[in-house]
């Protein structure tokens, strides 16, 4: 990469003049500066240097009295750094309080080994002084940096290594930001430092880019010194390698432009943080950061005002003398929306008495409760009561929309044959089980109802006897398959080659129905493992004919492939059955210990049930009310990852908390214990958005299961009817 070196002459000479100057000629495409007793020298590619430009912005110098001259020649291949490289520098040191987001540049020594604090050093790899202790928590980053810009002593560094630790540390990573263990965009990296200090903290991989060819060559150096080359792609070119018609080679661009990112980092100057933002923001994926350096405090509202109208939320801005760096937040779209409204399909339970919920139709216990309008069908929901004592419930049905709210516009009359509001007369006391319990059993449908619609519907029970207490609730399915789906799933998405990613195709043929608007006559939703949490609602469809709709290389329609499910069976209390380490007996209850999860960093074949469960006991005879319950203990060997919870379909208590795991700090694991009645269960760890943590890993090969349901609106009609439905398994 060609240089010219302006050299400028300020009459008279201040520090405030060079700032000044050094700022307004940035926006003229200067990339970096060396201070002079004159002045300054300005450094700028060849390709970029605008003369005109550069005059108006002399023209434009707000200091009265101050004349500035200059001239240009051509810079010499030399390496920018040159003297770090020849005679070190002294380690900087960058500590962040646990309970403090305040940063600092701290002298190296005495200052290594201050309880309460993470520390990161930046050396050289030669003059790191032999008595720096580096705790297990700090980050040590060499760099050497050949003809690249980025040691770390500038303010803009320093403040996105700062924030980029606050991120990464679970008693200060800033709200909203879901990801554990994100894919990271350097952009103009410089010697790779921020990617670097990125790989260390925890990213899972980073992509980094820059224009200057010694850059790239020096970045690629520097992550093999630090041991993160394995995770660290460095690209030769500016933003345009993020757009879809770049002409870069497959091998540049395709790394960039079928990925999305979790954290986006670019310290560049203003001019060229506004000229590509649209671009970092296209390769964001949703709920991703950007942090941005580079610019003065005084550029700060330019910025904002440019993040906002490219949809994101500013979150936090930091100074440093009078530089300044800020942090963006992209929407979270659907999966937000999900989370903030809780109109999630689902069984829950509402009450501490009631444990064991099951919805099954025709034996399937792998899936939600799917029947099909006017067939044989029968769902059977069944539930414990923690006592003998009998207790009148009723339970009571209702039609839903798309979207789980009640049906307004109809009538009883329209969706029911029958009686609403009916008891549960089936019901059978436990037999030699230490915890006493009843079951309780009904069918629908039934002699008393009948359902004469397709659709969404909900099944509510009430406890009579404790003045109509809500006790559970049960969501199913009610098909009429009128429309034809075709799915199919790949690893090779539009973001990834076989790595953490799988990507599904759909196809719908309307049939006999009549679609005249797309938009108000059709829903769509996606799942996997039957997640409403990561479902996909109306994703707009690739291709439209008068046949139906087609999705094809569509990007709303990658998932995370996560990791195989977790899973035991406690058939028998006497003796550890699949997955568990032993079952003992405290005295008062029966106590199981699954083998304790550590993390899994491989992926590893396994047959799971991806989160359902099943009771039963070794004999699987009179299994509602001979099978016992026991307090099963977890165990999560991982360092701390934020809040981790249980995850399944048996996971249905209202109260969240019920399956939240405790970390001890001292021993470095997550433990919880739940009650469960004996069977087999298969779970998860997600965190508390529902993503998966660091210590689950994510990888393509994993086996899952995918749901599509398709609703349709007629012309006139009043309801939603659900008229598709579909589901695969991945192998």
């Amino acid at each position: 990469m060609k240089y010219y070196e302006v050299i400028f002459t300020i009459t008279p000479c201040s520090q405030d003049a060079r700032d000044i100057l050094s700022a307004m000629a940035g926006e003229a495409g200067f990339e970096t500066f060396e201070e002079t007793d004159e002045g300054l020298k300005g450094y700028v590619q060849q390709q970029l240097f605008d003369q005109s430009a550069l005059d108006d912005v002399l023209a434009a110098f707000p200091f009265e009295g101050t004349h500035i001259i200059y001239k240009v020649r051509e810079a010499e291949d030399r390496d920018w750094n040159e003297q770090w490289e020849q005679e070190g520098f002294e380690p900087i040191v960058i500590r962040r309080e646990m309970d403090d987001g305040g940063c600092e540049m701290a002298d190296v020594k005495g200052k290594m080994a201050d309880g309460g604090c993470r520390t990161l050093v930046i050396h050289d790899g030669r003059h790191l002084p032999s008595d720096i202790n580096l705790q297990t928590s700090d980050i040590s980053i060499e760099i050497d940096a050949h003809l690249a810009f980025g040691t770390g002593t500038h303010e803009t560094t320093r403040m996105i290594c700062a924030m980029l630790m606050d991120i990464f540390n679970p008693q200060s990573a800033p709200e909203g930001f879901p990801f554990g263990s994100p894919r990271v965009l350097d952009c103009g990296s410089g010697t790779g430092i921020l990617g670097i200090c990125a790989l260390k903290l925890g990213a899972a991989s980073c992509v980094a880019y820059d224009i200057d060819e010694w850059s790239v060559d020096n970045t690629r150096h520097n992550a093999v010194i630090n041991r993160v080359d394995d995770r660290l792609t460095v690209l030769h070119g500016d933003a345009t390698l993020l757009q879809p018609e770049s002409q870069s080679a497959a091998s540049d661009s395709d790394a960039i432009r079928q990925s999305f990112f979790d954290l986006v980092l670019a310290n560049i100057n203003r001019n060229i943080l506004l000229q590509d933002m649209e671009r970092f923001v296209g390769v964001m994926s949703p709920g991703a950061a950007l942090i941005l350096s580079g610019f003065y405090r005084s550029d700060c509202p330019l910025l904002e005002e440019k993040a906002h109208s490219l949809g994101l939320t500013h979150c936090e801005t930091r100074h440093d003398t009078d530089w300044a760096c800020m942090r963006f937040l992209k929407a979270l779209l659907v999966m937000l929306l999900m989370f903030t409204t809780g109109l999630q399909a689902g069984n829950k339970i509402f009450t501490d008495r009631v444990k064991s919920l099951t919805s099954v139709v025709n034996g399937d216990w792998l899936n939600r409760p799917v029947m099909t309008l006017g067939s044989s069908e029968q769902m059977v929901v069944g539930f414990d009561e923690l006592s003998h004592n009998y207790h009148r419930f009723v339970y009571r049905l209702e039609h839903c929309e798309a979207d789980w709210t009640p049906s307004e516009e109809l009538f009883e009359s329209d969706w029911l044959d029958g009686f609403n509001g009916n008891p549960i007369d089936d019901y059978q006391n436990s037999i030699n089980t230490t915890v006493l319990y009843t079951h309780y059993r009904l069918t629908i449908p039934n002699e008393r109802c009948r359902l004469k619609m397709s659709g969404n519907y909900r099944l509510t029970v009430y406890d009579e006897d404790e003045g109509d207490e809500r006790v559970l609730q049960v969501e199913f399915y009610v098909v009429e398959p009128l429309m034809d789906i075709g799915i199919s799933a790949t690893t090779n998405t539009d973001i990834d080659h076989n790595d953490r990613h799988q990507q599904l195709s759909l196809t719908l043929k309307y049939n006999t129905l009549r679609v005249n608007n797309l938009d108000e006559q059709l829903r769509t939703v996606v799942m996997q493992n039957w997640r409403e949490d990561m479902a996909r609602h109306n994703p707009s469809p690739s291709y439209i004919t008068a046949q139906g709709l087609s999705w094809q290389h569509h990007r709303q329609l990658i998932f995370p492939a996560g990791n195989e499910y977790h899973k035991f069976e406690v058939l028998d209390v006497s003796h550890a059955t699949m997955g568990l380490d032993r079952i003992t007996w405290d005295g008062t209850n029966f106590q199981a210990y699954p083998y304790a999860t550590t993390t899994r960093r491989n992926y590893l074949t396994d047959v799971d049930a991806d989160g359902a469960f099943c009771i039963r006991n070794s004999d699987n005879v009179e299994v509602d009310y001979i099978c016992d319950y026991v307090w099963v203990n977890y165990e999560l060997q991982a360092p701390w990852q934020g809040d981790i919870y249980l995850d399944g379909h048996w996971t249905t208590d209202n109260d969240r908390s019920h399956y939240q795991m405790t970390f001890d700090a001292g021993r470095q694991v997550y433990t919880a214990s739940v009650l469960q009645k004996q069977g087999y269960y298969s779970y998860q760890y997600v965190t508390e958005n529902g993503s998966f943590p660091p210590s689950e890993g994510c990888f393509y090969q994993t086996e899952n299961r995918y749901q599509v349901l398709v609703y349709y609106k007629g012309t006139g009609e009043r309801t939603w009817r659900l008229v598709g439905y579909r589901g695969i398994k991945t192998e």
